[in-house]
């Protein structure tokens, strides 16, 4: 099987959007953010090798992190890309540049029914475990990789006046990797649930659909699980339910 990669720590001036909370740009205005930051590195083993072959060098890292931001009533856009520029005193012909890209996006196409979620990442990572692990970009080495990773994800959500509730959401997910060696890989995912009315006899159904595909495998895999959940309410305090279904 291919070799697994690995994420790095976020680069100098890179943020994890995950933390960013939408109220974070002015509502329904595009925000623009822009700086710049340097750092400069000292070590005695440049390209992680062995005891005894290390070579020393210093290694200057210039990044200028872009973000942009939305939040609008059916918009939400974040975004922020950091591309840095790592130079080298000693070894100027490993000087290159490392982009590194966090976005995401959500739009409400149908009030309050249709919406697509997408996002859009590109980082470092490494390859193998079993090889000298960068901790950073300054390090000089072969075992780091620049992982791509897009994903589309439409669903439908309501809840009816009668009080049924229901989700089907369709997940997409593209991966590549700038090293030869690893494998791209295509992920996707159909998850449907309904729910009735609240009521002492309720019930919800689930069906799940899971397929990964790698180019360096001749098959795919899938899951499917599907399942009914009635649930009795016997007093306000105690529930008794039950899941029937099966898997595949």
């Amino acid at each position: 099987m291919p070799a697994k990669a690995h994420e790095l720590a976020l680069p100098p001036g890179q943020q994890d959007l995950t933390a960013v909370h939408p109220g974070s740009a002015r509502g329904g205005r595009w925000n623009f953010s822009i700086g710049a930051r340097a750092e400069l590195t000292a070590t005695n083993n440049i390209d992680l090798a062995p005891p005894g072959q290390e070579s020393s060098d210093l290694a200057l890292a210039i990044s200028m992190p872009l973000g942009v931001r939305r939040a609008g009533p059916r918009l939400l856009f974040l975004a922020e890309y950091v591309p840095t520029v790592y130079l080298y005193a000693r070894n100027s012909d490993a000087n290159y540049v490392q982009n590194n890209l966090r976005s995401f996006a959500s739009l409400e196409a149908v009030e309050d029914f249709l919406f697509v979620d997408g996002v859009a990442h590109s980082y470092p990572m490494y390859v193998s475990p079993f090889l000298p692990r960068p901790e950073n970009g300054a390090s000089i080495t072969p075992n780091r990789t620049q992982r791509t990773t897009l994903g589309l994800s439409p669903y439908v959500r309501r809840e009816t006046t009668q009080g049924w509730t229901y989700l089907v959401r369709n997940d997409n997910f593209w991966n590549s990797f700038s090293d030869a060696t690893l494998s791209d890989t295509v992920g996707n995912s159909v998850l449907a649930t309904v729910e009735s009315p609240r009521a002492w006899l309720h019930y919800g159904l689930d069906y799940v659909y899971l397929h990964t595909r790698d180019d360096a495998q001749p098959n795919g895999y899938y899951q499917q699980v599907g399942r009914w959940r009635p649930t009795v309410t016997v007093m306000r305090t105690l529930s008794v339910s039950a899941r029937i279904g099966y898997e595949n």
